[in-house]
């Protein structure tokens, strides 16, 4: 159902902003119109930064694992890495689906060695995706040190389960983009009062 409501909306987009902003012009003030259009504008923007990160990320992942397991000699080292990339999109979860199956089809496929040697790369290649690369390419796409990403997804994970670590970093950085707004009108207050006192 929410994939489907999201196709028409996007087809009526055009009409439900109109909408949108008729009902904001008939109940809120123009500047508290203004205001709610800006931060909303800009937490689209977040959320789509965050998925072109992830996505970024998930391109990366599938690509580099997908010629690491070829010269390993790995069956099956296209669809595995295809795989792995794609499940990459979901944090922490995705990670461990995509290593355990690919550990079970080079076990089955290409023997003990085989499979120890794959699980050995394949961990260490997660951990630098999970915890330098993911955290470098959001970071610079949201605008947030690498550090604040690493616990935003932890605590998230802990506080919230799969969904806190899925939608932790875009709220992260909505508060943070809230948070400074709020900060900097503030400081422009403060400026303007000190000024008239002055004069």
């Amino acid at each position: 159902v929410a994939v489907i409501a999201s196709i028409y909306m996007l087809i009526d987009k055009e009409r439900l902003k109109k909408g949108i902003f008729r009902l904001m012009g008939i109940f809120l003030k123009e500047k508290r119109a203004n205001s709610i259009t800006e931060h909303a504008k800009r937490i689209n923007d977040i959320f789509t930064n965050y998925l072109y990160s992830r996505l970024m990320c998930s391109i990366i992942m599938a690509v580099v694992c997908s010629i690491v397991l070829m010269i390993m000699n790995v069956k099956y080292a296209l669809i595995l890495g295809l795989f792995i990339g794609a499940m990459d999109m979901i944090p922490y979860f995705g990670s461990i689906i995509s290593f355990v199956i690919s550990l079970i089809v080079t076990f089955i496929t290409g023997g003990v060695w085989k499979g120890v040697w794959t699980g050995i790369v394949l961990l260490v290649l997660q951990q630098i995706d999970g915890n330098l690369l993911g955290p470098k390419i959001m970071g610079d796409s949201l605008e947030i040190r690498p550090l604040w990403i690493i616990f935003a997804v932890t605590v998230g994970g802990a506080l919230f389960g799969f969904m806190g670590m899925l939608f932790s970093v875009p709220v992260l950085a909505i508060i943070r983009a809230i948070m400074s707004d709020y900060f900097t009108a503030r400081e422009m207050k403060k400026m303007s009062e000190e000024s008239e006192n002055n004069e």
